[in-house]
């Protein structure tokens, strides 16, 4: 995934006997960082092969330790790959997010001091769920050419790529202008945590260039819609369901909320890769019994945004929607209104040169030319 200013280095060719790192299409890319490119200065060959029995095995390494989320217990997992990494000359740190949750940092050191590249994966991996798996999910199986496994695609097999790739960059000896970074987040599946703590406290302040190393079946992805959501609580009145003329419906309120949100006017500009926004109403509950009026009824409003899209404005309207609704009532509902977050939309305009490097890349890598795509599309492709 292409997100803000970034540029690919490293290019996986799973059809391939060695999956290989692509310089040739960076060269005229790349901007100079300190007089040079990102690239091997000098005797550098356009390609190097990566060894990818080695990729295999990490990436099975890693599915094998469990970092389901919740809780995630990420920690034996980052152990692992820190210790992977660090045999190679790599630095690696680890800073803690919650107990037994630390993201993981591991940098190959270059010449300069800013104009860093980062490539970004996380380790948690959503719980396998209550369906039995022909195999074990924790088991890594190899099924022919696949490995199968919770992870493997999202993302353990992306990080396990990507560490390989840093590693075999320490062993040639390659000297980058800037640091190139691998950063491995907790909590990605749950509100990233990670992420969060990353942005809190500039864990990678210096970079110019990041990669989020998501599967998108090696489509160059260059936006994603943002997420603005409200928690909403109704208090109504209750009373017996043989008299509901005495109560006031938490539920009934719900009902008429979900479809003015649902066809609220949010101004937007449509978008030529992510579209119009859309919303949707989840976790919508109530706990009263069957022979009763509700009088408290609960719902999520998720908004996804994109680029333009003002989370302020959002809530504005949400409220004004609601809040219109329960003056309809004459006061007998009572809407209460919590704004839990607004991430914006991200893009990168598809004429960067950085795109054009990643686009080469790939181009090189697989005989292809990748499309330019949403986070959004690519998911819908892979499902």
């Amino acid at each position: 995934m292409v997100t803000r200013g970034l540029q690919v280095m490293m290019v996986f060719h799973s059809e391939d006997p060695s999956w290989k790192i692509v310089h040739r299409h960076m060269q005229t890319a790349f901007p100079l960082v300190d007089g040079q490119n990102l690239s091997r200065s000098s005797g550098s060959r356009d390609v190097m092969d990566i060894n990818l029995t080695e990729v295999v095995e990490l990436t099975r390494q890693l599915i094998r330790i469990d970092t389901s989320n919740p809780p995630g217990n990420e920690a034996p997992a980052m152990r692992h790959l820190g210790a992977y990494l660090s045999q190679w000359g790599i630095d690696v740190e680890y800073v803690e997010v919650e107990p037994g949750r630390p993201n993981l940092f591991a940098r190959l050191r270059g010449a300069g001091n800013s104009g860093h590249l980062a490539f970004s994966g996380h380790m948690d991996v959503v719980p396998p769920g209550n369906v039995p798996w022909d195999h074990d999910p924790f088991a890594a199986d190899l099924v022919g050419t696949r490995i199968v496994g919770r992870g493997a695609t999202d993302m353990k097999g992306g990080v396990a790529a990507m560490a390989v790739a840093l590693t075999t960059l320490a062993r040639a000896g390659f000297r980058p202008a800037a640091d190139v970074i691998l950063a491995v987040s907790v909590g990605e599946e749950v509100l990233g945590p990670g992420a969060r703590h990353m942005v809190a406290t500039r864990a990678l302040a210096g970079s110019r260039y990041l990669v989020v190393g998501e599967p998108t079946a090696l489509n160059v992805c260059i936006a994603q819609k943002g997420a603005t959501r409200w928690n909403v609580t109704a208090h109504g009145v209750a009373a017996h369901a043989s008299t509901p003329h005495l109560g006031a419906s938490a539920v009934r309120y719900a009902a008429k909320a979900v479809l003015a949100l649902e066809a609220c006017p949010y101004p937007f500009t449509p978008h030529a890769l992510l579209g119009e926004p859309t919303v949707t109403i989840t976790n919508l509950q109530s706990a009263s019994a069957f022979n009763v009026v509700p009088d408290i009824c609960t719902f999520t409003a998720v908004v996804r945004t994109v680029p333009g899209m003002d989370p302020v404005e959002l809530d504005r309207w949400t409220r004004t929607v609601l809040t219109d609704l329960a003056q309809e009532t004459g006061g007998r509902i009572r809407a209460e209104t919590e704004f839990r977050a607004g991430i914006p939309a991200v893009e990168t305009q598809p004429d960067h040169p950085l795109v054009a490097a990643v686009v080469g890349a790939v181009t090189a890598a697989t005989t292809r030319t990748p499309a330019s795509r949403s986070l959004s599309a690519v998911l819908a492709i892979l499902r």
